[in-house]
């Protein structure tokens, strides 16, 4: 077994023996460690560790002294070196029978699947265990594992700023983000039409790029009959990941459209699909649309209860993306109810959410990116 980092205390653990360190410290060697043997320069890792920060290059120098110090005990194992007239990089010297397994194919496929399958059911904290030990458990770092761990990070700026990811890989992350901390939705269309029309959307989105986020944004943007055509025009099995967000969007659809017929029978379709398949992530949407519906029809301490069971669902699943999305869908959908006590809430609590996780600085930085790509 190698070593184990641990993000909620700052430790990190090696055959029972435990090193506390301090949070940048920790960021520190995370970085340096999850990013193999390269070697960085100086402002690299400024920009990577100390991101929205204006530390200096003897930042670096004074938390990698004090990481050698509290790292002597595992001197044998790892090493920070000097790259002289550059910066610094890692030594990771152990070799396990876990390594053995990094160029596997069928192992790997095997660990790709099963992250799928957490994402699918909504378990971030099983994502997050598999991402912060994926070398000790011989799980490549593939660009499909990378974007799946960015599900799970709850310091979205730090993944955005870092300049080891190019902007293909992070392209629909930059999308969904941007609607976020903007919250224009026709600035973000324009940015989407930018992006696929120069090809800058990964490989492995293509199929989202194609149906699932055009569909959520011609919702947003008040396109309804075309993305209502899009999601007819999608024939997949209800076994499908995307069935049940397509099936939620043409339920946002009728509950935008006041078409309560429409809105009744797909309700009671989907309550049957998820006690069959319990995703959390979609079942939290599903949650706080049904609490709208009962808002809309007056049953307000119903529809309250219903909203924040599903907010709390989306939170819990620990995919922090997802749970900033499906309170932004909320407030989008009691937009034209802001004298009601709930939609007051929701907006101040959208506010701190805001504050908390660095939006304003997320949009900026995502508006430099884009001058900068398109």
């Amino acid at each position: 077994m190698g070593i184990i980092f641990n993000q909620e205390n700052y430790s990190i653990y090696y055959q029972g023996l435990r090193i506390q360190l301090f949070r940048k410290e920790y960021e520190l060697l995370s970085f340096l460690y999850h990013s193999g043997n390269r070697a960085f320069t100086r402002t690299e890792i400024l920009d990577n560790v100390w991101h929205n920060e204006y530390p200096v290059d003897r930042t670096v120098d004074d938390h990698i002294f004090r990481l050698r110090k509290k790292l002597t005990p595992l001197k044998d194992l790892i090493t920070i070196k000097t790259v002289r007239g550059f910066g610094y990089a890692i030594n990771v010297k152990e070799q396990s029978m876990a390594q053995a397994l990094l160029n596997n194919k069928e192992f790997n496929e095997l660990s790709l699947q099963l992250m799928k399958t957490y994402q699918l059911y909504g378990n971030g904290i099983a994502l997050k265990i598999l991402q912060q030990n994926n070398n000790d458990l011989g799980i490549g770092d593939s660009k499909e594992f990378q974007q799946l761990s960015w599900l799970t990070s709850r310091d979205l700026l730090f993944i955005i700023k870092d300049k080891t990811i190019s902007f293909n890989e992070k392209s629909l992350l930059y999308l969904y983000m941007y609607l976020l901390s903007s919250e224009n939705i026709k600035k973000t269309l324009s940015y989407f039409y930018q992006i696929k029309d120069k090809k800058l959307f990964s490989r492995i989105n293509q199929n989202e790029i194609c149906y699932l986020t055009p569909i959520f944004l011609y919702i947003l943007d008040g396109q309804h009959e075309k993305a209502m055509n899009k999601i007819i025009s999608v024939n997949i099995s209800s076994r499908h990941g995307f069935y049940p967000f397509l099936q939620l969007y043409k339920l946002i659809i009728f509950i935008l459209n006041v078409d309560k017929q429409g809105t009744q029978k797909l309700m009671n379709q989907l309550e049957i699909f998820f006690l069959k398949f319990p995703f959390q992530r979609e079942l939290s949407l599903f949650k706080v649309l049904q609490g709208v519906r009962n808002i809309n029809n007056e049953n307000i301490s119903k529809g309250r209860e219903l909203i924040y069971d599903g907010l709390k669902t989306a939170k819990d699943t620990g995919f922090l993306q997802h749970y900033l999305m499906v309170y932004y869908i909320a407030l989008f959908l009691l937009y034209d109810k802001q004298e009601n006590p709930i939609t007051s809430q929701l907006l101040n609590e959208w506010e701190s959410l805001r504050k908390q996780f660095n939006l304003d600085a997320i949009k900026k930085e995502l508006e430099k990116q884009f001058k900068e790509e398109l």
